[in-house]
């Protein structure tokens, strides 16, 4: 006779909002992994991947839709940051 606990799993609804602490260290690690991920592509490609995002055409299964799905969550974090009024000004020149 099988187990039914050991078919049990933890699920979350895709509409739930879960309250998430990030560190800064992390979200820097997620930008420049964006940036990692655009240094092959051609200038088209970019274009392609705006073209579709204003659409909200990104087929699942290419590099846009992921880039798309790490570009959503830093703004998401960020969004929450600027909100918890934990960000400061600085100028881009400045940013190291």
């Amino acid at each position: 006779m099988e187990d039914n606990k050991n078919n049990e799993v933890h699920y979350i609804p895709k509409d739930a909002l879960i309250p998430i602490d990030i560190g800064a260290g992390y979200l820097e690690r997620l930008h420049k992994m964006l940036v990692f991920l655009l240094h092959d592509k051609t200038k088209e490609q970019v274009e392609e991947f705006n073209t579709l995002l204003k659409s909200n055409s990104i087929p699942e299964d290419t590099w846009m839709y992921h880039y798309h799905t790490i570009q959503t969550f830093i703004v998401m974090v960020e969004d929450i940051a600027i909100k918890k009024g934990i960000t400061t000004i600085k100028n881009l020149n400045d940013i190291k």
